[in-house]
């Protein structure tokens, strides 16, 4: 798989260390400000070199739908992970825990088309079975341990914070133990790892990229017919943010940049290149948690 991006060399490679049977680390946390090409790694990345590098079996979970329940999540990882015969424990207890709730649902006449668990909305015997639903999904991913796992979070600081805290309190503490599993957590901000898993735990931030040379070597790759001059400008109209340039590039390249792209293009090409003097941060380098 021929992997394009602007300097996130480093992270892919953090990614390809936690992808080694041996490695000792199980969780990558990745945060960073909107735009530095979070979602891109992944959603696209990741999971392309997930399967085709390591034939492993990949489910991306996007946390943005606040009105998605626990159980919504799990069974969505479930579809993703493979067909339903693989997870015979959890099918069992979910299909229990709608057998249950269409009994309670004709006992009170209330018209409901699912439980809705989250904040202080949940009663304890919502709790009590989401922590059943999440014992018996483990159950089923300790059995599949000759199927390598990769299990991706993204967008964790729009989740509710109910489902925050289970993802990172309940789920990954369970999940970091079992060696064939692997885990991204992407965010603007993620939780610092539970105590129980912290050791397996590293974390990598994605910052602006100021060297222009990434550009343009990134646009050169891509097969951008753009001069050198321009790509430089490009990047400094869009603040040397990576993620929003290879997002663009596409839609400049065929001259639907529109009208704000374009005037900010030219306002930058007019004043020949402002000069940035901020300086750039280091990542942070498998600092752990």
């Amino acid at each position: 798989m021929t992997v394009h991006t602007i300097d996130r060399g480093d992270a892919i490679a953090l990614f390809h260390e936690m992808m080694q049977p041996s490695s000792p680390f199980r969780v990558l946390r990745l945060v960073g400000e909107p735009k530095q090409g979070k979602s891109h790694l992944v959603t696209k990345v990741f999971p392309g070199l997930a399967r085709e590098r390591y034939q492993a079996q990949c489910a991306v979970v996007d946390l943005r739908n606040r009105a998605q329940s626990i159980p919504d999540i799990i069974h969505a990882a479930c579809g993703l992970l493979g067909p339903q015969s693989r997870f015979p424990a959890y099918h069992t207890a979910h299909r229990e825990w709608i057998n249950r709730s269409k009994v309670e649902v004709s006992r009170t006449a209330v018209i409901l088309s699912r439980m809705i668990m989250r904040g202080g909305e949940e009663r304890e015997d919502s709790k009590q079975m989401i922590r059943h639903l999440t014992a018996e999904f483990v159950v089923d991913l300790k059995k599949l341990k000759d199927v390598s796992l990769v299990m991706v979070f993204d967008q964790l600081d729009n989740a509710v914070e109910a489902t925050c805290y289970w993802l990172m309190d309940t789920l990954l503490v369970q999940l970091a133990a079992l060696p064939h599993v692997r885990i991204v957590i992407a965010g603007q901000t993620v939780p610092e790892a539970s105590g129980s898993y912290a050791a397996a735990c590293q974390s990598y931030e994605l910052l602006s990229v100021e060297e222009e040379a990434a550009y343009v070597n990134y646009c050169r790759h891509i097969g951008a017919n753009l001069t050198e001059d321009n790509i430089r400008v490009l990047a400094q109209a869009l603040d040397y943010n990576p993620g929003q340039f290879a997002e663009v590039m596409p839609k400049f390249m065929r001259g639907e940049g529109g009208s704000w792209l374009t005037m900010r293009f030219k306002s930058f090409w007019q004043s020949s290149r402002v000069v940035r003097t901020r300086p750039r941060k280091r990542p942070l380098w498998r600092s752990r948690f």
